[in-house]
């Protein structure tokens, strides 16, 4: 319990897992708070009511909603649960809801007041389904064209009606097709809108100003350091110069607008879990980016969510 604490923002990391698979899943949380110059990860244990590698996040008003995830190698989930995040307590309560179908590893975003979810992972199989996520109910979606987890999910910068999904795995490769769909239509209008120019899965995609900045991954082969920049508009891709100094995949992104910082944290190094975090400072107009420093999460970890709250 932290007590005592002004109301301050911080990047929270949830949950994830320390084990290749689905071993060592975490209920823990992870706090940096972004308050003073000293910068280090605090540890809260067990805050999670049951571990969860890989759930899809997303924030209603000033509370965390985590849904979905695995708990344990084989046992994934469809409950639904909110994190409070107050200055003298942090606790988690039922959401109240449920997904239509337990899964990890899908792709997700904040969709206006909502969460998007799509795709995913249920043990024997990857998942078609998508669904709009809001604090009273659970929309389900018209189904992918494919089978698909460790996509990555964004809202278009360039037109918030649009959902843009990169990359995935299909169950046969892994992708790199950029999918684009607006979820309030009710029939089905999931289209190709672009192909990237290499297969990635287990990355991120965090927006920036009005372009897509695509981080890390698997290539079917192995973990990458890649950075790249992908335009809605013309549906073109940059590789930067710059990469990752530790190629991963199964990290979190957060882009910090006021301060102009990219956090890349944790993940997978091929061999084991990371507890690195790499931090840039960003300019805009074009974007480039500069490394400005490492931090070390308290625990190593893959396949946790991350975000930033003020409490």
């Amino acid at each position: 319990m932290l007590k005592n604490v002004a109301k301050v923002a911080a990047i929270v990391v949830i949950g994830g897992c320390t084990e290749p698979a689905e071993v060592g899943c975490l209920s823990s949380i992870e706090l940096l708070r972004l308050d003073g110059a000293k910068r280090k990860f605090e540890l809260v244990e067990n805050v999670l009511s049951e571990p969860r590698r890989g759930p899809a996040i997303g924030m209603f008003g000033k509370d965390v909603v985590i849904a979905g995830g695995c708990a344990s190698p084989g046992r994934h989930l469809k409950s639904v649960e909110v994190l409070k995040l107050g200055a003298d307590k942090i606790y988690s309560i039922p959401g109240g809801l449920e997904l239509a179908e337990e899964g990890s590893c899908a792709a997700f975003c904040q969709y206006q007041d909502s969460v998007f979810i799509a795709g995913g992972f249920n043990g024997p199989d990857c998942l078609y389904s998508t669904c709009l996520l809001s604090p009273t109910t659970v929309t389900s979606l018209p189904r992918l064209p494919t089978r698909l987890k460790n996509a990555a999910a964004v809202t278009n910068p360039s037109n918030p009606a649009e959902i843009l999904l990169f990359g995935g795995w299909d169950e046969s490769r892994t992708l790199n097709t950029v999918f684009s769909l607006n979820p309030t239509q009710e029939s089905s209008n999931c289209s190709m809108t672009g192909l990237l120019p290499y297969k990635v899965e287990g990355h991120t995609a965090t927006p920036i100003g009005d372009k897509i900045l695509l981080i890390g991954g698997y290539d079917g082969v192995t973990p990458t350091s890649t950075i790249s920049i992908y335009d809605p508009e013309t549906a073109s891709t940059e590789i930067l110069d710059v990469k990752l100094d530790i190629a991963r995949e199964n990290h979190a992104t957060v882009y910090l607008e006021n301060s102009k910082e990219l956090f890349v944290i944790g993940g997978w190094d091929g061999q084991s879990a990371l507890s690195n975090v790499e931090v840039f400072n960003v300019t805009e107009n074009p974007i480039r980016l500069q490394k400005a420093q490492t931090l070390e999460l308290v625990k190593a970890r893959q396949k946790a969510p991350a975000v930033v709250v003020d409490f």
